[in-house]
Parts: C-alpha cells; sequence; structure tokens
C-alpha cells in the first residue's frame, strides 16, 4: 500500500466508542489499510464451489443451473464492518450477495429466507426480492463495498464503479455473516483487503 511519513492527529476507537483523541509526531500512514477480518468458510460451502487454497477466492465449478452459497467463517453482531468483493467472472452477473444467519445457508440446504441480499441479475437488480429503481447490472471487475451497521442494523451496498447503491434496513439483532451465492460455473468472486 501506498505510505505516507509525517505527523498525524489520530482518534481511538474501541467498540465503535471514541476513547480519546490524540497527536502522532513522525509516523507512517498506511494508506487503505484493512483488517482482513474473515475468509471464505469451507465448512459453509456448498459442494458446486471451490475455495482457493488462500481462502479469498470463491469459484462455482460445475455445469449445472444451480444456486450454490458460501458464508463467511466469521459474522458480526455489534459495531461497524467494512469489506469489499470484486467480481472476477461471470456468464450473466447473476450474482447474490448480503448477510446471513447462521445456520440457514449451509452445504445442506440452499435457504435464502435467512439471508439479506442485493441480487445483481441479468436485466435488472433486487433487493429482498423487490426490484430496485436502478436496473444495471453488475459487471466483471465490480468491486462491491459492504458496510455492515450491526447497532443500526443496517447494509449498505455500494458498487464502486457505478456508484449505484442498495440499503438494506431493519436487518435482526443476530449474529450476521457475509453471504455471497453464486449460479452459473465458472462464476467466481474474491474478496479485497
Amino acid at each position: 500500500s501506498p505510505s505516507r511519513t509525517g505527523d498525524y492527529e489520530a482518534e481511538v476507537f474501541i467498540n465503535g466508542e471514541k476513547l480519546a483523541t490524540t497527536f502522532v509526531v513522525g509516523c507512517c500512514v498506511l494508506d487503505d489499510l484493512q483488517e482482513k477480518w474473515f475468509e471464505f468458510d469451507s465448512t459453509e460451502c456448498q459442494a458446486r464451489l471451490t475455495i482457493s487454497s488462500d481462502k479469498q477466492t470463491v469459484t462455482c465449478n460445475e455445469q449445472v443451473y444451480s444456486w450454490s452459497s458460501v458464508l463467511a467463517s466469521r459474522g458480526a453482531r455489534h459495531g461497524q464492518h467494512t469489506w469489499k468483493v470484486k467480481i472476477r467472472k461471470s456468464q450473466s452477473i447473476n450474482i447474490m450477495v448480503g448477510v446471513a444467519k447462521k445456520p440457514g445457508l449451509t452445504a445442506k440446504r440452499n435457504n435464502y429466507s435467512s439471508g439479506y441480499c442485493w441480487f445483481g441479475c441479468h436485466g435488472g437488480k433486487y433487493v429482498l426480492g423487490k426490484e430496485s429503481e436502478s436496473n444495471r447490472e453488475f459487471q466483471v471487475n465490480d468491486i462491491l463495498q459492504f458496510d455492515l451497521d450491526c447497532d443500526k442494523h443496517t447494509l449498505q451496498i455500494t458498487n464502486l464503479r457505478s456508484r449505484e447503491t442498495a440499503k438494506i434496513d431493519n436487518l435482526p439483532a443476530a449474529e450476521l455473516f457475509p453471504y455471497f451465492s453464486l449460479v452459473h460455473p465458472q462464476d467466481s468472486i474474491s474478496l479485497e483487503w
């Protein structure tokens, strides 16, 4: 990551609460530094999907048209959490992204009722089964940013290319796991940190 050296004012937060403001002299700041707070979970991944050895990429590996899902290895119950996903390959950009509760989206079944998602598909986008205001599709190489606020029970998903957003309100007060579902052979997404 690019870095800058100099003097900076820093704010200290714990669990989303600001504890202090301090002045740091002669430090080096790394731009875009993010903690890798989860990876794709092989125990919560349906059989049609393959997870890379570094657990940062998931690919649909069968020639059958059928939705397959994977959850993140960690969920969140409190605070604010951000992550990004890049669409690496897709035949028709039929990709579902969002958050879900456990159990429900496991290798044994594909139960969308426990998920809160933005469904980018050929010909439109849907949020929780309702068509969204815009019909712009996801594209290969799009990066989607997820901003989950567990305390306000909201998830905002932003397509960084088109600046289009989807906001999901009234999320349950439960542990929520980043959720991804692919349908076509060779569809692939990766985590971007």
